[in-house]
């Protein structure tokens, strides 16, 4: 089951569905613990920075906003492969 997130840049926002899964062990990663409101907000905290510094502070209306965070999540749990 999907989780939405909403990733800030300097000239709007985005909503995000990334797995839920891999939510849960991104909270654990960061010493939340999962479903809490505090690990939700860590995530999404997590999701923007991971998202904008790895594809700048800027976003057009077509940019893959949901690839690039599914990507980012993806690497910090399951590692780069």
């Amino acid at each position: 089951m999907p989780v939405q997130y909403r990733i800030y840049f300097q000239n709007d926002s985005v909503m995000v569905s990334v797995d839920s899964t891999l939510v849960e062990l991104l909270a654990f990663r960061l010493g939340k613990y999962p479903h809490s409101g505090e690990a939700n907000l860590a995530v999404q905290r997590w999701l923007g920075v991971a998202v904008r510094k790895r594809f700048g502070h800027l976003v057009n209306k077509n940019d893959p906003v949901e690839v690039w965070a599914r990507l980012c999540l993806a690497e910090a749990v399951l590692g780069n492969r």
